[in-house]
């Protein structure tokens, strides 16, 4: 594992390549390879296992040759999909993304399926896949904003330390618990949202790291959530090594 000097070098070189990019007026990219690894990965985390083939389908549009009581599936991996290309997209605006709006819109995104789709839970579950310890549900809004509100601020005063910041934003948010359905997607998918919007590499945890980060956030470890969102970082920059070497017209993300 790199020592923190090296991988904020790391990080420095990722960043200035991407903004080189973004001044020659090329957007961000995402791969179909990249698109299939991260739905795969954050179904695992989530708890709902999307089979390669099954998102694959998807993406190439070709689930209606398919039975239609696979439909749900597809409509789900999809939703994903439209989560993931709006965090891509919205990303290109900078930091004026990181609003409640945008929140609420994400997890209407991903959770497209669902009535209660952007909408705060209206309780405090006791059977959740989570176990730490969460805000009761009257406090969800108003510490959701104030939470926004420090986050921008944060962002602003050190864009050279969002790690650490996107960390302590994962567990404050993972306290909130704004939504009874899909919680710790919409929550990672707006970390990288975070990270993605300051030209950072995105986070994504793997399916054999859930063991891990699920007994971290159930113990308010964040030292330990930091090992996982840091080896995430490195296993992306290392599989990305030609963007750290070259300027040439190139998709941004290209990983596993």
């Amino acid at each position: 594992m790199a020592s923190k000097s090296e991988l904020i070098c790391l990080i420095e070189q990722y960043r200035s390549f991407v903004q080189e990019m973004r001044k020659s007026g090329e957007p961000l990219v995402i791969s179909e390879k990249m698109l299939t690894t991260w739905i795969f990965h954050e179904s695992m985390i989530e708890g709902r296992r999307f089979e390669t083939q099954e998102i694959q389908t998807t993406l190439k549009h070709e689930d209606k040759k398919h039975p239609v009581y696979m439909k749900l599936v597809f409509d789900e991996i999809r939703a994903l999909q439209k989560g993931i290309e709006s965090v891509v997209q919205w990303s290109q605006q900078g930091n004026s993304v990181l609003s409640l709006s945008r929140f609420k819109a994400l997890h209407k995104i991903i959770s497209a399926t669902d009535a209660e789709a952007g909408t705060f839970r209206k309780n405090s579950p006791v059977h959740r896949d989570y176990q730490q310890e969460i805000c009761n549900h009257l406090k969800v809004q108003p510490m959701l904003k104030d939470f926004l509100d420090e986050l921008n601020q944060k962002v602003e005063a050190n864009p050279y330390d969002l790690v650490n910041i996107v960390v302590d934003a994962h567990m404050q948010l993972m306290h909130i618990y704004p939504f009874r359905r899909l919680p710790g997607s919409v929550i990672r998918l707006f970390c990288n949202l975070v990270l993605l919007a300051n030209d950072y590499p995105p986070i994504i945890i793997t399916a054999q790291e859930k063991g891990e980060y699920y007994a971290a956030i159930a113990e308010g470890k964040t030292y330990q959530i930091h090992q996982v969102f840091k080896k995430s970082i490195e296993r992306f920059l290392s599989l990305n090594e030609d963007f750290l070497l070259t300027t040439s017209k190139a998709q941004l993300v290209q990983a596993n």
